[in-house]
């Protein structure tokens, strides 16, 4: 991936910057090349896993977004009747059609039925990894709460279909990019199953640790049964 990504910016040098040291820098576009080049075979090969709490938080966002549309378009209506002679111009900005979820913590703790905020919020970092969800606002204030544009729904999520991503989509990668405090949470995390499964023998604990990373540091029946 990595030599896919060069092999794109090398090949356009010429709309590419270079750092101090004269070496070419590749952009989020030569990795969109790699994901387009490689994405498709490595699907053949690789099933992403998503688990039913995932699919749990997106069909949350889903139903949110389904009554944000509604509110909009009711309140965009009563506006029309209201200015009939503003009939073939825009609405106000804030009356346009609603195309991301706006969500806090606490909606979808209750929502879910959840108790913990901080589960909520280890289950959206889950969701945003797995590809299924982009942050629209990844600058925003926590206070404000997140913007999200879905990118998988949970149907195709339940039905397997999130595989046709093997690689992270370079939307992802982006949202990473912009957002450097989520981007070194995910290279720890990578870095400490790489050492928990260098150390793991079958039945260690070394093991147990590096399958717990693997599902996101919590038991997966107890996950199942929180949802």
């Amino acid at each position: 991936m990595i030599a896919a990504t060069s092999a794109s910016a090398i090949l356009h040098s010429a709309q590419r910057q270079k750092d101090a040291q004269g070496r070419i820098v590749a952009e989020i576009a030569d990795y969109e090349n790699a994901f387009e080049a490689l994405n498709g075979g490595l699907t053949t090969a690789y099933t992403p896993v998503v688990s039913p709490g995932v699919i749990s938080v997106v069909k949350a966002l889903e139903d949110m977004l389904a009554e944000q549309k509604a509110a909009v378009e009711k309140k965009l209506q009563e506006w029309r009747k209201k200015n009939p002679q503003a009939a073939n111009d825009p609405p106000p900005p804030e009356l346009l059609p609603v195309t991301t979820v706006r969500a806090t913590h606490s909606q979808l703790t209750k929502r879910l039925g959840l108790v913990s905020k901080a589960l909520i919020g280890q289950r959206l970092r889950d969701v945003l990894d797995a590809g299924a969800i982009v942050r629209a606002n990844p600058g925003a204030a926590r206070s404000a709460g997140g913007e999200y544009q879905i990118v998988t729904t949970s149907a195709a999520l339940a039905a397997g279909r999130s595989a046709s991503a093997a690689l992270p989509r370079p939307a992802v990668v982006a949202a990473m990019q912009a957002d450097p405090t989520r981007l070194a949470e995910n290279l720890a995390r990578i870095d400490a199953g790489i050492a928990a499964n260098e150390q793991a023998t079958p039945g260690s604990p070394g093991l147990q640790a590096a399958t717990a990373i693997a599902n996101g540091g919590r038991d997966t029946d107890a996950e199942i049964n929180q949802f």
